[in-house]
């Protein structure tokens, strides 16, 4: 402001070293010094205020910055537990389906073990009740008797309730075996009477 009011007094026609001898200029001159000191003043202070402004935004600006950053590493902690805990989910569902599984498992073994001991009770009541010799039925020798022994036939009745091709299922004859089960169970139906 100050050059400004210089270069208003030089262009006018009143070089610098002579603006002494007009009151006027002099006034000017010092209106012109006094108001650039007042405007540099207050520019200083517009500027000063302007820069704490700009401090104050800037350490906002840090703090808000740090928070980022703090809520970020929270997120990222959050993130790691919740995978965390999903993981221990899945893995009690496993031990949960585990241990149904189990007891599916040792419920069918215990229908299981029922049902061989109803089967071996069976067995035995097969084994204890009379057998017949098995032998008296012309064909039937001892190998072909203890392999319908160990089908469940022990007597006679039970030879009779089965078909001829049941029967060559069980004795399982060899090729040069020749065997007659329609005659077996026709003789067996005449011991029994």
């Amino acid at each position: 402001m100050l050059l400004a009011g210089i270069h208003i007094l030089h262009t006018n026609g009143c070089p610098i070293t002579t603006f002494g001898h007009d009151i006027w200029e002099v006034y000017f001159l010092g209106v012109t010094l006094i108001v650039g000191w007042v405007a540099r003043g207050f520019g200083e202070q517009t500027a000063r205020k302007k820069l704490s402004v700009a401090e104050t935004v800037i350490l906002q600006l840090k703090t808000n910055a740090d928070e980022a950053k703090q809520v970020a590493q929270d997120l990222k902690t959050t993130k790691h537990e919740l995978e965390q805990l999903k993981q221990k989910l899945a893995d009690q569902n496993q031990a949960q389906r585990s241990d149904a599984t189990a007891e599916q498992l040792k419920q069918d073994l215990m229908a299981a073990r029922s049902e061989l001991e109803e089967l071996k009770q069976q067995l035995k009541q097969k084994q204890t009740k009379k057998k017949d010799d098995l032998t008296k039925v012309n064909g039937i020798g001892p190998v072909f008797a203890r392999r319908l022994n160990e089908a469940g036939i022990f007597t006679f009745v039970d030879l009779v309730a089965l078909s001829a091709d049941d029967v060559r299922k069980i004795v399982v004859a060899k090729d040069w075996q020749k065997i007659e089960p329609e005659k077996w169970l026709i003789q067996a139906q005449s011991l029994t009477d």
